[in-house]
C-alpha cells in the first residue's frame, strides 16, 4: 500500500518511521470510498515487513501485532477491529515518547563501532562454550546478528541490543560460570551504548573564538585643546 516515494519519505529513525508510515497506511484508507479484506491485508503486511526489516516484531510496544489475519468474514472483522486499535496504540505510545524525548536510537561514531565489533566477536566465540541446547545457541547468534546490523547503519536502533539482552538473560542464568564473560561484554556494551546516548543528547560546545582586542583611543597629535570645540 505503500508508494516507493513514501517509502524514500520514512524517517531512518525506526520508531519515528513507524508513525510516518501508519499515518500513510490512514491516509490511503481514509481516500478510498470503499475499502475491504484486500486492503486491510496488504495494510497488515506493510506494518509486519516495516517490524521485520526493523527487528522490531515482537518487541515493546508492538507485541498485539503478531497475529495474522484470519479467513472468513466475521473472524476477520473481529481481528481487524483489535488489530487496528492495536496499531493506533503503538502509533500513540511511540509519539509520546518521542515528545519527551524517549528515541530508542543513537547515533554512533568510527570508534564506537570499532569496540563493539570487538565485543560482538568476543561474544560469538563465547556462544560455543555456553551449556545451552543448540536452538537458543542459534537464536543467540541471531540476536548478535540483529545487532551487527544495527551497528553498522547510520542510526543504530538500541531494541537490537535489548532484545539480546533480554532473550539471553534465562538462558545465561543456566549456563553456569563460563557465562560470566558473556555477561560482561553484555555490560560494556550497555556502557558504550550509554556514552554514545549522552554525546548525542549533549553535544561538546565549540571553543569560543578568539575576540578581538579594543584598540584604546588615540591621543590627539595637538594637544587637549584641539578636541574643545569652544
Amino acid at each position: 500500500m505503500l508508494t516507493r516515494d513514501e517509502i524514500e519519505a520514512l524517517p531512518d529513525d525506526p520508531y519515528e518511521g513507524f508513525v510516518a508510515m501508519v499515518d500513510f497506511l490512514n491516509q490511503r484508507l481514509e481516500v478510498l470510498e470503499r475499502w475491504n479484506n484486500w486492503h486491510a491485508r496488504r495494510y497488515f503486511e506493510a506494518i509486519s515487513a516495516f517490524l521485520d526489516e526493523h527487528g522490531l516484531r515482537g518487541a515493546e510496544p508492538f507485541e498485539r501485532l503478531n497475529d495474522d489475519p484470519p479467513n472468513g468474514e466475521g473472524p476477520f472483522s473481529v481481528w481487524w477491529t483489535e488489530y487496528s486499535n492495536a496499531v493506533s496504540y503503538a502509533q500513540v505510545r511511540i509519539s509520546l515518547r518521542l515528545k519527551r524525548g524517549g528515541s530508542l536510537s543513537v547515533i554512533l561514531n568510527n570508534d564506537h563501532r570499532k569496540e563493539i565489533g570487538a565485543l560482538l566477536t568476543k561474544i560469538r566465540a563465547i556462544v560455543p562454550k555456553l551449556e545451552v541446547t543448540d536452538r537458543k545457541r542459534d537464536a543467540i547468534y541471531a540476536r548478535i546478528g540483529q545487532l551487527q546490523t544495527e551497528v553498522e547503519k547510520s542510526k543504530t536502533n538500541l531494541e537490537a541490543f535489548f532484545a539480546l539482552t533480554l532473550d539471553t538473560a534465562d538462558t545465561l542464568g543456566q549456563a553456569g560460570t563460563k557465562a560470566k564473560p558473556f555477561l560482561e561484554a553484555l555490560e560494556r556494551l550497555k556502557k558504550i551504548f550509554s556514552k554514545a546516548k549522552s554525546e548525542q543528547q549533549s553535544p561538546s560546545l565549540p571553543a569560543p573564538s578568539k575576540q578581538k582586542r579594543l584598540e584604546p583611543p588615540k591621543p590627539s597629535g595637538n594637544g587637549l585643546d584641539d578636541d574643545i570645540p569652544f
